[in-house]
């Protein structure tokens, strides 16, 4: 094992450990399970709120929009990558600024100046 010897490594391992036994065949159920124990442990106290629980229906850039629009969102942080595929000007049209970034720890964040709120967009699969 590569990281055996990494400092910290014993105090963590049943929680990754766990994430990989974990039979749950939904990846967001599992993947949500692990941010909550890793905010947990840092002492996170960032709410999460993810965008099936907000039962808006449109779709692509319109799906973005909305979803900030309803948690109050006034900054949407995106990687370069969206160019091609994404309205920009349906952010600007709904006073959101777009702020398009190369740093990863930025890309797909939606932030809110007013709500300190992280929304986590998923498709869920039956």
């Amino acid at each position: 094992m590569a990281y055996a010897c990494a400092p910290y490594y014993a105090q963590y391992a049943l929680l990754i450990e766990e994430y990989f036994k974990d039979p749950d065949p939904s990846l967001i159920n599992r993947n949500m399970r692990f941010i909550r124990a890793v905010m947990e442990i840092l002492d996170i106290r960032t709410r999460i709120i993810t965008s099936s629980s907000l039962g808006i229906t449109s779709k692509s850039t319109q799906l973005l929009v909305d979803l900030l629009k309803e948690i109050g969102a006034d900054t949407y942080l995106c990687g370069d990558g969206a160019c091609g595929y994404q309205q920009d000007k349906l952010f600007s049209d709904n006073g959101i600024i777009l702020e398009k970034s190369l740093d990863a720890s930025k890309v797909s964040a939606i932030t809110c100046r007013t709500v300190r709120t992280w929304a986590i967009h998923s498709r869920r699969t039956i």
